[in-house]
C-alpha cells in the first residue's frame, strides 16, 4: 500500500486511468487465486500470500484516487468534502465485516465458502468496473489536469517545511488509527470478549472513525 500511494499521485495523469484499471482487474482476481488456492489438494500458501499483496497494492491505489478525482473533477470548495467521503467510503465494509465474519466463518470450512462466495462476487464487479470505467467522466485538458493534479500539490507542498511537517503529522496520525483498526478485535478478545462481541465494538470504532472524519 505504502509503496503504490506514491507511484499513483506522482505519476503523470496520463497514467491514472490505466492504473485504476489495473487495480480494478487485480481486484476481481484475488479472490479467484485466493479461493483456487486454498482449496483441499492444491493449497498453496504463497499464492495466499501473493494475494494478500495484491490487495495492498489495490488498496493503495484507490486510496489516492478520491483526492484526485475531486481536484480533476469538482470545484475547489468541494474538494474537502468529496476527497474525505471517498477516502472514508471504504470504512463501510471493514466495519461491516469486523462483527460478521466471526459469525460466517468460524470454521475452516466456512472461511473457505466465503473465499468461494467472494470468487463468485468477483464476476459481476468485474462487469461493474467495465461499465463504470466507461462512464468516467474526461479529464479537462492536460494543463488543467497538470495544474490541478495532486501529485503536483505534492511537489509544492513537500518543498515547504509548514507543508512537510504537516503532511508528516497526518500521515502519523492515520498510520496509528488503522494500526489500532487492526488490533483493537485481537485486544477485545484478549481480555475476555467473545469474537463477536469484539467484532461489534470494532465495527462502532470504525463507524465513528468514518463519520468523525468526513464532519472534521
Amino acid at each position: 500500500t505504502l509503496l503504490s500511494i506514491p507511484v499513483v499521485t506522482l505519476c503523470p495523469a496520463s497514467w491514472h486511468r490505466p492504473i485504476l484499471l489495473m487495480a480494478g482487474v487485480l481486484n476481481v482476481t484475488a479472490p479467484v487465486m485466493r479461493y483456487v488456492a486454498a482449496l483441499p489438494g492444491s493449497q498453496s500458501f504463497g499464492v495466499i500470500v501473493i494475494t494478500e499483496g495484491m490487495n495492498g497494492i489495490i488498496f493503495g491505489v484507490f486510496t489516492a484516487w478520491p483526492a484526485m478525482f475531486a481536484a480533476l473533477q469538482w470545484p475547489a470548495e468541494r474538494h474537502t468534502l468529496v476527497t474525505a467521503l471517498g477516502a472514508l467510503s471504504n470504512y463501510a465494509g471493514g466495519a461491516l465485516s469486523a462483527p460478521v465474519m466471526p459469525l460466517v466463518a468460524s470454521t475452516a470450512e466456512d472461511l473457505l465458502f466465503t473465499f468461494k462466495v467472494q470468487a463468485i462476487l468477483s464476476v459481476p464487479l468485474a462487469l461493474v468496473l467495465g461499465v463504470w470505467l466507461a462512464f468516467l467522466p474526461p479529464y479537462r485538458s492536460p494543463a488543467a489536469a497538470a495544474e490541478a493534479s495532486l501529485g503536483a500539490q505534492l511537489r509544492r507542498s513537500c518543498c515547504e517545511p509548514f507543508a512537510a511537517a504537516l503532511l508528516l503529522t497526518v500521515g502519523l496520525a492515520v498510520g496509528l488509527s488503522l494500526l489500532l483498526q487492526g488490533i483493537v478485535q485481537e485486544m477485545l478478545v484478549g481480555i475476555g470478549f467473545s469474537d463477536v462481541e469484539a467484532g461489534y465494538a470494532n465495527c462502532v470504532y470504525q463507524s465513528a472513525s468514518a463519520v468523525l472524519g468526513v464532519v472534521l
